[in-house]
């Protein structure tokens, strides 16, 4: 026996009907125990969630009553999955995340003494240099009972800390990147620092190319001043790591 596609879909919108949610973790976990407790034959069951940001309209300097803007492309996302345990249904495994988080430095970065210094190596050292990218990170809580989890505080603060990871205090000037790479997981373990309900967490980091227009600017009688840069679309990086506790 099966649950097409259309039983599914509908059980979506009554799942969201029924129910008082505020999180993608938690409207996977009802519609996870929904559907395994509608349907005795499953054995299990996982549910993606994707959430996209709405911002209240702003018109004239005063909010709108229904006026919305979306806020893109970064987006948060929950995965949910759920078994049986014998008669009984057994505690979901969530994994949070969030997509296309984008994030620029143009000062305070550099890449250097981390390459081969070889024939077929040709990028030169530098200590100044925008650092870009398009941040993508998937975590997960832990804990006797994962629902009692505040799913959305934890991402609010998981956003708040890679901004702190990767750009520093404001108050004095930022910090200094010796790499996209050390920075990822510097800010990577300041997560884990801040927020021990967070066991591990995975990070995706492809590099956005901004080059110096200097060689541009010379043939046009100007002087690269660490001030126009292009954009590419050249291959690039892609930074990756995980940072968990031990124990």
């Amino acid at each position: 026996m099966i649950v097409a596609t259309d039983t599914q879909k509908n059980s979506v919108y009554v799942v969201a009907k029924q129910n008082e949610f505020h999180s993608p973790e938690e409207f996977g976990v009802l519609l996870s125990r929904f559907l395994l407790t509608q349907y005795p034959w499953l054995e299990a069951v996982d549910v993606v969630v994707d959430e996209s940001t709405w911002q209240r309209a702003v018109v004239d300097g005063q909010p709108h009553p229904h006026g919305f803007v979306k806020s893109g492309p970064e987006a948060q996302h929950a995965a949910v999955h759920m078994a049986r345990t014998g008669e009984t249904l057994g505690p979901p495994v969530i994994q949070s995340s969030l997509t296309c988080m984008t994030v620029l430095k143009t000062t305070q970065s550099g890449f250097e003494g981390y390459y081969l210094d070889d024939p077929y190596t040709i990028l030169p050292p530098t200590r100044e240099r925008c650092l870009a990218t398009e941040l993508d990170a998937v975590w997960t809580c832990h804990g006797q009972d994962p629902t009692a989890v505040d799913y959305n505080a934890v991402r609010q603060r998981v956003r708040e800390l890679f901004q702190k990871g990767i750009f520093g205090p404001a108050t004095t000037g930022g910090v200094y990147s010796a790499s996209l790479q050390a920075t990822v997981y510097d800010a990577a373990c300041l997560i884990l620092t801040e927020l021990p309900d967070v066991q591990t967490i995975s990070v995706r980091t492809p590099n956005l190319h901004y080059l110096p227009t200097t060689v541009l600017l010379g043939k046009l009688g100007e002087t690269f001043q660490n001030d126009v840069y292009t954009p590419t679309n050249e291959p690039s990086g892609v930074i990756s790591c995980t940072v968990s506790r031990g124990g």
